[in-house]
Parts: structure tokens; C-alpha cells; sequence
């Protein structure tokens, strides 16, 4: 009796913790840390190497502005980026848009490049030879060097 008493009780045991370990696995953000040594002082520097304009429309009688496909390169100086928050964005008439390349947001490793294509921004039909001002924010941390968030084109 008391050997089936261990037996039920051993098969309880690993059916709560296959239980456990499928709803954790299961689940958008595990309770699972993911961390490394670097990740105890990391010096994030994400910067905007370069940005290339396409015209895509004209102005017309009912838009009175220009449209163009921004390609924006990103460059990371800093510690590997992982799974953080980044908002590109233009000046206060242009969308903002969150950079996503991972299910959890946006990750780097150090000295590499990601291309964002096909950001749409909107230009005046009167503003000739205008400035157009590019910037991206890492929002959920601080950026060790900000002056390389900032990207500004002569249009």
C-alpha cells in the first residue's frame, strides 16, 4: 500500500510540473530571465548611419504635399541590443512607427546594421529645398550617445 501511495504521488508530481513547464513556455513573456554578464552595465549607442529618399508621388490638387520612401540604416556602437523599444520618427508632421525584427522588439548585436525600408514621409509642396530630420529613440533605455540618433537630409 504504501509503495502505491510513492507511486501516485511521484506521477502527481511530474504531471503539476509538465503542467507548469508547458503553461510557462506557452506563455507571450516567460517568467524565464534571459541575462548575460554584459547585461549588468551595458552602454547602448544605436545611431543612424545613413538615409536615401525615393520620391513616390507628387503633390496633387487634393494633397498638397510630396511623398517619399525613406530607407533608414541603423548601426549599433554599442552592447548588444535585445529586445528593446525603438520609435523612428521624422519632425512633428511625420509618423512615428515602432522598429520591431524580433517577436519581442527590436535586437542588435554590437557593430552590426539593420535597414529599415519603405518609411513613407511627407513633404510640403512650398517647403523647396527644405530639411527633413530623421531621429530614432531607444524609448525603454538610455542612449549613451544621442547626437548619432539624428539624421537630417537637404530635400
Amino acid at each position: 500500500m504504501k509503495r502505491k501511495v510513492k507511486k501516485i504521488l511521484i506521477y502527481a508530481f511530474i504531471g503539476a510540473l509538465s503542467l507548469l513547464l508547458g503553461v510557462v513556455l506557452s506563455m507571450d513573456e516567460p517568467l524565464i530571465m534571459r541575462a548575460s554578464v554584459m547585461d549588468v552595465f551595458p552602454e547602448y549607442d544605436l545611431g543612424i548611419d545613413k538615409v536615401t529618399l525615393q520620391k513616390i508621388a507628387d503633390p496633387s490638387p487634393n494633397f498638397n504635399y510630396s511623398r517619399y520612401s525613406a530607407t533608414v540604416i541603423f548601426h549599433n556602437y554599442g552592447s548588444d541590443i535585445i529586445d528593446r523599444k525603438i520609435v523612428l520618427h521624422g519632425d512633428e508632421n511625420q509618423k512615428h512607427v515602432f522598429v520591431f525584427n524580433t517577436n519581442y522588439g527590436f535586437s542588435l548585436p554590437t557593430d552590426s546594421s539593420y535597414i529599415v525600408r519603405n518609411y513613407e514621409v511627407l513633404v510640403g509642396k512650398n517647403e523647396l529645398l527644405s530639411k527633413l530630420t530623421l531621429e530614432a529613440n531607444l524609448t525603454d533605455v538610455e542612449d549613451k550617445n544621442p547626437s548619432n540618433d539624428i539624421y537630417t537630409l537637404n530635400i
